[in-house]
């Protein structure tokens, strides 16, 4: 492949911002000899249908409130200094930034460090999760549900508790992993299956369950695809359907729709979609100015 200026030119510019198909099949033509994919829907043919769906939900008047306040204080600072070409990207404060935003789309007790009372806020996106919970408790299947957010797991397992649900959890702290994994595959009165996105998105086995819920968005969706492969694999004999929670009109919606646009670029030129999701200065600009425009 040339450098990277040429790279930029020759393909980046002409596919990311002008479509161009002719230079998507160049692409692929340059890099496919160097790829070996095997899709799951090639060599499992016998696997159960897997459905995934974005759930969309608002933001309450508790988030709104808090989302302004962090967007308003991050207006003259972090977005100033992204709109400074002079000056290199600084990934570590933009990324401060959104993950404030995200954790005020999840719940305002999580932004505010007072996960023991969470009851005492409302959010918008935990009010879809009981209800989706709900519903796939009521027809007996039984559910996994990720998080990125140690203190979102502990509202989940305090919740449980409280209304008397049973439940097994994974976390990077969890020492008798295994003892969990057996109690939510083997105890009928186990129902859910609680973990970090991270901790248990790889090598374990979950097939016991028929219902995923991702409850935050991952930068890298090859990370949420593995975590949802704990539960849609060999052993598997019912349809796997997964929610994917995504606040309107925030952070979290403009990040997916970049997700979406970029993992639609690599299938089409590489046939993959298992990449991270690399932002530029002007696309982090975009989801900046759309906070300050309408949320």
């Amino acid at each position: 492949l040339p450098s990277d200026s040429v790279f930029r030119d020759m393909f980046i510019y002409p596919i990311e911002k002008q479509n161009d198909e002719e230079k998507k099949v160049l692409l692929g033509k340059l890099v496919r000899p160097f790829i070996l994919r095997r899709k799951k829907s090639e060599v499992l043919t016998d696997l159960p249908e897997k459905i995934e769906e974005i759930s969309y939900c608002d933001l309450s008047e508790d988030q709104k409130k808090l989302y302004l306040e962090v967007a308003t204080k991050t207006r003259d600072t972090v977005y100033q200094e992204l709109k400074d070409t002079s000056k290199p990207v600084s990934y570590m404060h933009v990324f401060a930034v959104l993950m404030h935003l995200k954790r005020v789309c999840d719940h305002p007790a999580l932004y505010l460090g007072d996960a023991e009372n969470f009851r005492n806020y409302h959010s918008g996106k935990w009010d879809l999760f009981v209800e989706l919970l709900s519903e796939a408790l009521g027809s007996g299947q039984k559910v996994v549900v990720f998080s990125q957010y140690l203190d979102m797991l502990a509202i989940m397992e305090s919740y449980l508790k409280q209304k008397g649900i049973g439940y097994a959890s994974i976390t990077g702290a969890t020492r008798n992993r295994n003892e969990q994994l057996i109690m939510f595959r083997e105890n009928p009165a186990c129902s859910v299956f609680v973990a970090s996105l991270l901790a248990a998105g790889v090598g374990i086995d979950l097939t016991v369950a028929s219902v995923v819920i991702h409850y935050d968005r991952w930068w890298n969706p090859a990370k949420e695809n593995q975590a949802t492969d704990r539960v849609h694999r060999i052993g598997q004999n019912r349809g796997v359907q997964v929610f994917k929670l995504v606040t309107k009109h925030s952070i979290e919606e403009h990040i997916h729709d970049l997700i979406e646009k970029k993992t639609g670029l690599l299938e089409s030129v590489l046939g993959t979609e298992d990449q991270i999701v690399y932002l530029s200065r002007e696309e982090l600009l975009q989801v900046f100015d759309r906070i300050y425009t309408n949320g």
